[in-house]
């Protein structure tokens, strides 16, 4: 359900533009890393970490980390 409502709670469109280029991000409670995973696909930041409670979460983002070249980490 929170995946589902994620862009209303948390416009990416809007934050995006506002990390700068080349940073590392930290994302507390980045769910299944769809932020990071966006700003890594759009070439915007050098690297992240994310950090989430939800195992099953984490597991989604890891998995979909492996698509860019843009280091991330998930706990």
């Amino acid at each position: 359900l929170m995946m589902r409502y994620r862009p209303r709670i948390c416009p990416f469109h809007d934050v995006i533009d506002s990390v700068p280029l080349g940073s590392r991000v930290l994302d507390v409670g980045c769910g299944a890393g769809l932020l990071l995973n966006l700003l890594a696909a759009t070439g915007r930041i050098a690297g992240g970490v994310g950090i989430d409670i939800s195992a099953p979460a984490i597991d989604a983002a890891r998995a979909a980390a492996t698509r860019h070249a843009v280091p991330l980490e998930f706990h």
